[in-house]
């Protein structure tokens, strides 16, 4: 019972949070900016691929939640060990006790392996295990695509990483310019059937992924509403930008 409580908690937690992120990337494309959509696409993503690990694997419900205190002990140390470049304000020693001892619990129930393996997705070991997918080394984003079935949205992935970081490729790769060379500083009509189509499937994706946890016929019924709807949204883009 606890191990579906956690993995409860877990799904409703990542369901927020892509409800959240899709109405920020509804507001940026909303402002005619779609590589800003499609970087807010990538977390999307992301989500989608753990939600379907979660209903998968419902112990990694609980890991999931404890590793929330795993990073807090690793963000309130870096901090602290830049507050006086940053001209902040230390965490204080209380916090920083209660962050340690929090991080000390979880890993009581995590394993001291946990932090030594290190990586974002080692709370999902239990669902990698379960495919026979043996491995000492660190989890990785890939791995966890692969075993969902979600690897096939890897180049779109790939692509609005490019949204995100720094890249060589430079302003001009834009989904706005329609990959013309040229600086883009500014809104744009073009380029938003990509951000559009992809949210729409992920956060189908997602929603379906909660819903299938805990299967009955409502849920059923409304997985193949959001099916339809997602094609009508779909469509509905590949129109407008045809017409453009």
């Amino acid at each position: 019972w606890f191990s579906l409580h956690h993995q409860f908690l877990a799904l409703i937690q990542l369901h927020a949070r892509a409800i959240l992120v899709s109405k920020e990337i509804l507001v940026l494309l909303e402002n005619g900016f779609p590589d800003g959509a499609f970087a807010r696409w990538r977390t999307l993503h992301e989500i989608a691929v753990c939600t379907m690990v979660i209903a998968s694997s419902k112990d990694t419900g609980k890991r999931f939640l404890l590793d929330e205190h795993i990073k807090n002990s690793k963000g309130s140390k870096c901090y602290n060990n830049y507050h006086t470049k940053l001209n902040h304000t230390p965490i204080s020693d209380d916090v920083m006790k209660i962050n340690a001892e929090r991080e000390k619990e979880a890993l009581s129930e995590l394993g001291e392996d946990y932090k030594k393996i290190g990586g974002d997705y080692e709370w999902a070991r239990p669902f990698i295990d379960s495919k026979n997918f043996k491995q000492t080394r660190r989890i990785t984003l890939f791995d966890l695509e692969q075993k969902t079935n979600l690897d096939h949205y890897r180049p779109y992935y790939v692509m609005a990483c490019g949204k995100t970081h720094a890249e060589s490729k430079g302003s001009y790769a834009n989904l706005g310019t329609q990959n013309e060379r040229m600086f883009l500083v500014g809104p744009s009509i073009y380029g938003l059937l990509e951000p559009i189509d992809c949210t729409a499937l992920t956060l189908s994706v997602i929603t379906s992924g909660c819903m299938a946890a805990y299967p009955c016929l409502d849920s059923i019924v409304l997985t193949k509403l959001l099916k339809d709807l997602r094609v009508i949204v779909s469509d509905t883009a590949i129109s407008d930008n045809e017409k453009l």
